[in-house]
Formats: structure tokens, sequence, C-alpha cells
């Protein structure tokens, strides 16, 4: 079973969001622990509630959601697909969008079998002591662009290592970013001349300690799923608890790649 913290990074989806699927009745948890109500799920769970995401993001109503899910019916829904995409046709670009999402559920059916990466899970990979440029933040990994660019802006004269990590949050009631922050590469002199803008900037480095982390890497913003998956089942049967987890950023002649880092706790 997964943490409500884990699946809602897994499917990059709002715990607020999973919290009031359940309330509602619509997406529950496998299991509530009775002493304190913490939310459960399995991973037999995980293709409804990417249906869920899926007809959420076309812009169909939580009533015709359910509709469709509690139908389990194929031609019950392309009706649905088809009044939604009557009125997208007549929308904003925004709409026009979402048309295309429409187009690729419909296909779906037809597509061939989806080649899934094999993902490896790396054990003692090092996340290195070093000064480090931060900011803490406290959100949703769909609304972090705004974030990122403050991080940046806010940097100053700091030389910073290509690369930046978020630091996640498990804990059920927080956002999931918790912390932006990157290597600094010259840590030791500030370039301004501004007293207290030099000592607004000290301020915002901060000693990150050694850790030894579990990692898994993928090449592509949809596969962290499918990583985050490989990485809590690679601990749950080694019965070492994730208790810290980090993304690593980097552009690679490119693209974008993602390292997960997961700090194991002690083994239960």
């Amino acid at each position: 079973m997964y943490s409500i913290g884990q699946f809602s990074i897994m499917l990059n989806l709002n715990k607020k969001t999973l919290r009031y699927y359940d309330e509602i009745q619509l997406f529950k948890p496998a299991f509530i622990d009775e002493t304190n109500q913490y939310r459960y799920y399995e991973a037999s769970q995980i293709p409804t509630i990417k249906k869920i995401i899926d007809l959420k993001s076309i812009g169909l109503s939580l009533e015709d959601i359910r509709q469709i899910i509690k139908a389990e019916d194929a031609a019950f829904a392309q009706r649905f697909y088809r009044s939604r995409m009557k009125e997208i046709n007549t929308a904003t670009e925004k709409l026009n969008l979402q048309s295309a999402r429409i187009e690729k559920l419909m296909k779906q059916e037809l597509d061939e079998e989806e080649v899934i990466p094999v993902f490896t899970v790396e054990e003692g990979v090092v996340l290195e002591a070093g000064d480090v440029y931060f900011i803490q933040v406290d959100s949703d990994l769909k609304e972090i662009n705004e974030s990122i660019s403050d991080f940046y802006r806010k940097k100053g004269d700091h030389l910073l290592r290509s690369g930046h990590f978020f630091k996640l949050s498990l804990d059920e009631f927080s956002n999931h970013v918790c912390e932006i922050f990157a290597y600094v590469v010259e840590a030791d002199e500030l370039k301004s001349p501004n007293l207290e803008t030099a000592m607004s900037m000290a301020n915002q480095i901060r000693k990150q300690a050694e850790i030894s982390c579990l990692r898994v890497s993928c090449d592509k913003i949809g596969q962290r799923e499918r990583a985050y998956k490989v990485l809590f089942d690679y601990a749950q049967a080694h019965h070492c608890p994730i208790v810290d987890l980090y993304e690593k950023y980097t552009l690679i002649n490119g693209r974008m790649m993602i390292e997960i880092m997961g700090v194991a706790g002690e083994s239960i």
C-alpha cells in the first residue's frame, strides 16, 4: 500500500484533491488507519484514478465523471466525449488543447500497447555535502513554475551548478514541494555593495549534509509515475520506508533529465 503522500506524488495529484474525492465518494482509499485517519491506496487503484484525472482534464464535471466510472461502458462514455467536443470547437485556445486530449482518449483503445521503460533502483547514491542556495516554498507540482522563476530571480550574484533540486514533503497536510535548492559554485564572496542586500543573500545559503539515497532516473516528465512506483515498491519490498524525497532536474542536450532520490529510513 502507498500513503496518500506517496500516491499523490506518483500521480502528480494534489493531496487535497484525493481527500475531496474521498469525501464525495468518487474515489476512496483502500484503507484508512483508525488510529490516525491516514489514507492508504493500492496499486490496483491507479488505472481508476488516472481515468478520473484524464476525464477531469477535458473539462467534464465530477458528476459526469462519476457516471462514466460507474457505468464502465465505452459507448456510454463516447456520448460525453462528443458533447464536450462540440463545446471545445467553439471555445478558446485553452479549450482547443483539451480537444487534443479528448482525441487522444478516443484513440487509446486502438493504439498499440505502450512500451513500458525499465527503471533500476540504484543504492548508495550520495546527495553530496556542500553550500546550497535555497528558498522554502509550499507549492504543488502543477503550480511550481512560479516558484522556480522566483528561485532564479532571487539568486543575485550566486553562481549555481547545473541542475536544481526539489525537496518534497510526504506529509498528508502539506503541498508537495517544500524547498528548491541548487549547489553554489562560489558562496564565500557576495558582490553587492549594499550591506542589507548582502546579508539577505547570505541568509539564502545553507549547508547541505551528505546523504545516502536510493535513486531512479528518467528522461521524460511522463515517466515520473512509473519511476516513483518502482522506488516505493522497492522500498516496501526491502522494508525500508522512504522518509525524504528529492528530485533533481538537469537540462542535457535540450532534454530535461530527472533524478528521483529517496532517503530510506531504518528497516521495519
